[in-house]
C-alpha cells in the first residue's frame, strides 16, 4: 500500500508492504519511493521508480531482524475510460544493504498491481 502525490512528471510518496517468501519467511518494507515519468500518452505512461526503507525479515521460528534496503525497476500507469482513475503495473528488484560475515544480504524480485486516483 502506498500514499504520494505526483508533480509533473516526478511522483513522491510512502508505502508499507508485506512479502512472503517460503513457506516461514516474510519481510515487512516501510519506506518511500520517488517515481520519475517519460512523457507518454495520455493512455500509457511508463516511469522509473526508485524506493529506500527499513526491511523487517521475520522467520516463523521467531527472531527476526530490520535493515536498511533499497529498490529499483520499470512501472507505466494506464488510463481507465477517460476519468481521473489509471491502472498501475509495476516490477522492482529489492535489495538490503547489510551484508555482515554472519549473514548475506536479501534480494527479492516483485510485482506489483494497483489504482491510481488523480484529484
Amino acid at each position: 500500500m502506498g500514499v504520494g502525490f505526483r508533480v509533473r512528471t516526478l511522483g513522491f510518496g510512502g508505502e508499507w508492504s508485506e512479502l512472503r517468501y517460503g513457506s516461514d519467511r516474510k519481510a515487512r518494507v516501510f519506506g518511500g519511493f520517488v517515481r520519475a515519468g517519460a512523457l507518454g500518452t495520455r493512455t500509457v505512461r511508463p516511469y522509473l521508480v526508485l524506493g529506500l526503507g527499513a526491511y523487517r525479515f521475520t522467520p516463523t521460528a521467531g527472531g527476526g531482524s530490520t535493515v536498511l534496503g533499497g529498490s529499483f525497476g520499470p512501472g507505466a500507469t494506464f488510463a481507465l475510460g477517460g476519468g481521473r482513475l489509471r491502472a498501475v503495473l509495476e516490477a522492482r528488484f529489492h535489495t538490503t544493504f547489510d551484508q555482515y560475515a554472519t549473514r548475506t544480504r536479501q534480494e527479492l524480485l516483485t510485482a506489483m498491481a494497483g489504482l491510481e486516483l488523480g484529484l
